[in-house]
């Protein structure tokens, strides 16, 4: 289990985490920066917040894990 704050205070700038509308906001452009990035199929309609918030928690994991030596610049909120 990870806490929210965890990975928001890694992957989002300070603004995008002063409420918690504005942290789900910020996670839906990280998660789709990250679906261009990997090259997975683009969502049809909508990406759901919870969606939105597990795709960043993923990228989280796999920096975590030293699977990946950073946040890709492509990706990277900073």
């Amino acid at each position: 289990m990870i806490d929210a704050g965890v990975w928001r205070r890694a992957l989002l700038l300070p603004r995008e985490q002063r409420s918690g509308t504005d942290a789900k906001d910020a996670a839906d452009g990280l998660a789709r920066a990250v679906i261009e990035w990997s090259g997975a199929p683009r969502p049809k309609g909508s990406l759901r917040h919870d969606a939105a918030e597990a795709i960043a928690v993923g990228l989280w994991g796999v920096i975590d894990a030293g699977w990946l030596d950073g946040v890709p610049e492509v990706v990277s909120r900073r």
